[in-house]
């Protein structure tokens, strides 16, 4: 059995490396995957969605990385969100306050098509000034259920097609070879 002093002294660094480790903090040291970067002054900004590919009609994420050049994420950066699609503002958030360096948005496309966010950062530590980070979204046409009969519909004709052709070539072929065998007879 170990000595007291040996346990305590274990004791001791646990608790101290639980503390230093703190999973409940959120702090992310990594930029975002496949992310989309931007750097002005001394910021750069990352924007991936989730789904890569936006679906439309459903809920899409769209991550967003506040940063600084050294790579450090930023803490309460206020930021203004805005998405259009042909000259036309469809979104417009309130000033969001970003903590830990990232924030997750939801948006739903309604259609396909290029869309375009603006993050407006409002530079008060620095610059005094908003600073806009561009982004452009495409959004691909989706399978959607109206053409989903016309896909079974063209499916079963080729099925069809297919299937007499073969049928054909299958009896075409047996005929020959009874003809064959008559002929020897």
């Amino acid at each position: 059995m170990p000595s007291p002093i040996v346990l305590l002294l274990s004791f001791v660094c646990i608790i101290t490396a639980a503390l230093i480790i703190n999973p409940s903090h959120q702090v992310y040291a990594d930029s975002l995957k496949s992310a989309l970067k931007q750097r002005i002054g001394n910021y750069e900004v990352e924007m991936v969605t989730d789904p890569k590919s936006p679906v439309i009609g459903q809920n899409n994420r769209i991550i967003l990385r506040f940063g600084s050049v050294n790579g450090d994420d930023l803490i309460d950066v206020p930021i203004v969100i805005r998405i259009f699609k042909d000259n036309t503002e469809l979104e417009k958030t309130g000033k969001i306050l970003v903590p830990y360096g990232h924030y997750n948005y939801n948006y739903v496309f309604p259609e396909s098509g290029r869309y375009i966010l603006y993050v407006d950062v409002d530079d008060m530590a620095y610059s005094n000034q908003i600073l806009n980070f561009i982004y452009f979204i495409d959004v691909p046409e989706s399978w959607n259920n109206s053409s989903l009969p016309l896909a079974i519909i063209t499916v079963g004709v080729i099925a069809t097609v297919i299937t007499s052709i073969v049928g054909v070539i299958f009896f075409q072929r047996k005929k020959n070879q009874q003809s064959i065998t008559n002929t020897k007879n």
